[in-house]
This record gives structure tokens, C-alpha cells and sequence, in this order.
């Protein structure tokens, strides 16, 4: 006699969470010559493999503007951690009439979606946990030490660009400990993000985890090892489903969620194009 069963969401977080918890343990294994903070891709991993990216979008490309939803006050959720609004803030406030990055409030915005990352649940906490390190990094940069005006050079994306080429602390052929190389992996991060958001405001018909994945193979899948790929598309599948989402965002019905997002996306793309544009302006799309 067949013996038919099925699991939950929950159940499909615990095992996604498994072996995806496997694979990254196999290939820290198989690499054991290569530290955590020293790989230059967003997760632990050597680049040595690309997935071919969705002809329709190109990742490096610059961000089109939003069209989900209108500009409009973001409602507050007074229980919960996350708060979209903060996002829109800290993205909006980064931003100098000169076009210039400030580093601080690129910080803060990306602190805040990390506990959006928090609120989706354990399944993206390895993500979470790399993207507040690299955070550290530059703020610890920032610090400056001793060297008071190094640390000023961090103010924005541009003046630490500047300070960091002229010291030497960028290098194009071989990998440094450098701000310029941090934001890059993190604005890389950013677009798997804002292609996540923007699919969910889009699309209402298929899974929140299929849509996280798909962004990732469009955005960060091709800076991974095959192994890596893998493990990151295994955790998706505990990606919460769609009304779960509607919670995390404070939004009622499909119409909050296009209000949240229209407010969000434009903010979120803004600062990414300025930051990738500036990044290319001196050739570092590809740091090593």
C-alpha cells in the first residue's frame, strides 16, 4: 500500500535549511586554502563558474525607474523590526545634490534590509550575517584609526574612491582589503534585492521563493561557484509565501504592497545606478 505524505512550509524551510547548511560545509571543505573575507563574491565562494543571465535584463546594467506603484507615505508597523519606510529614508537621504554617494546612510539603508533578510526568516540568516560584516568593513575604514583624515575620506563614495587610489589601497589585478571592492559586493547585493521586490510587485501568481531565485540568477548567481549556486537556490525554497511577505511589509492587500514598492523601488534604484555608475567611472565593476 503507497503511503502518500506532504510537508508544509515550515517543513520546506527545515529541509531546504539542511542541505543547503550541507553544501556550504562540502565547499568550505573542498576549499579549505580559501578564507570567508577573502573571496571576493557577496557569499563564501571562488568565482570559477558563471550562469548565464536572462537576456531580457542585464544586472550591470542601471536600474529603469519603477513603475508598481506611486511615491506615497509607507504605513508603519509598530511591532515589527522591519520598516520599509526606513529603507526609503536612509536610500533617499544617501544621495547629495552632486551626485555623490553618501556612505553612511548606504550603510544604514542596507542595515535595515538586513532584518527585512531577518524577517523572511532563518533560511537568508548566512546571507544577513556576510552582509553585516562587509558593513563593518567599511565602517571600520571609516574609523580611520590614528589617521584622522583617512577616516573622512569615507564620507562618501567618491572621496573614498579618490583616497583609496591614491594610496594604492585598490589594486585591479590582484585582491585588496579595500572600500571600493566592499561596496561593490554589496551593491551587487543590492540588485539581487531590488530585482527580488520589484518581481514580487509584479508578478502575484508564482512562489516568492521562485522569484528570489530567479533574481539571483539574474544578479549574483554568475559571481558563484556551481556549489554555491546550488546551496542558494536549495535555501530559497524556504523563501516565506506571499501573504507572509504581505505581513513583513505591512501591507493589507495587493494594493499596499504596490504602495510600499512604488516607494521603495525608485529609492533603492537610485542609489544603486549612482553607485554603479561612479564604481565604473574608474573601471571597478570587476575588481578581483
Amino acid at each position: 500500500m503507497a503511503c502518500h505524505f506532504s510537508i508544509g512550509w515550515r517543513g520546506r524551510q527545515l529541509l531546504a535549511l539542511g542541505i543547503a547548511a550541507l553544501l556550504l560545509f562540502i565547499g568550505s571543505a573542498w576549499l579549505p586554502e580559501t578564507r570567508l573575507q577573502d573571496c571576493s563574491a557577496f557569499w563564501p565562494c571562488m568565482s570559477l563558474y558563471n550562469t548565464a543571465v536572462d537576456g531580457s535584463l542585464n544586472p550591470e546594467a542601471g536600474s529603469p525607474v519603477s513603475s508598481v506603484g506611486s511615491s506615497q507615505p509607507i504605513p508603519q508597523c509598530p511591532d515589527q523590526r522591519f520598516q520599509m519606510s526606513r529603507v526609503v529614508r536612509e536610500f533617499t537621504d544617501a544621495v547629495t545634490e552632486d551626485q555623490d554617494v553618501l556612505l553612511e546612510h548606504y550603510l544604514s539603508g542596507w542595515e535595515e534590509l538586513v532584518k527585512f533578510m531577518e524577517a523572511l526568516g532563518s533560511v537568508l540568516g548566512f546571507i544577513s550575517q556576510d552582509v553585516t560584516g562587509k558593513i563593518g568593513v567599511v565602517r571600520e575604514l571609516a574609523l580611520g584609526g590614528s589617521d584622522r583624515a583617512s577616516g573622512d575620506a569615507y564620507r562618501t563614495l567618491r572621496s573614498m574612491i579618490r583616497m583609496e587610489l591614491a594610496r594604492g589601497i585598490v589594486n585591479f589585478r590582484v585582491k585588496t582589503a579595500s572600500g571600493c571592492r566592499t561596496v561593490l559586493v554589496l551593491n551587487r547585493a543590492l540588485k539581487w534585492l531590488e530585482l527580488f521586490l520589484e518581481k514580487l510587485g509584479r508578478d502575484k501568481r508564482r512562489s516568492p521563493s521562485e522569484l528570489c531565485r530567479e533574481a539571483y540568477l539574474q544578479a549574483l548567481a554568475r559571481h558563484h561557484s556551481w556549489l554555491m549556486q546550488r546551496a542558494a537556490e536549495l535555501a530559497f525554497l524556504a523563501v516565506p509565501e506571499r501573504p507572509e511577505f504581505l505581513h513583513i511589509v505591512c501591507a493589507r492587500d495587493e494594493q499596499g504592497v504596490a504602495r510600499v514598492l512604488g516607494s521603495a523601488l525608485p529609492a533603492i534604484g537610485r542609489v544603486y545606478n549612482l553607485t554603479r555608475d561612479t564604481l565604473a567611472e574608474h573601471n571597478m565593476l570587476n575588481l578581483p
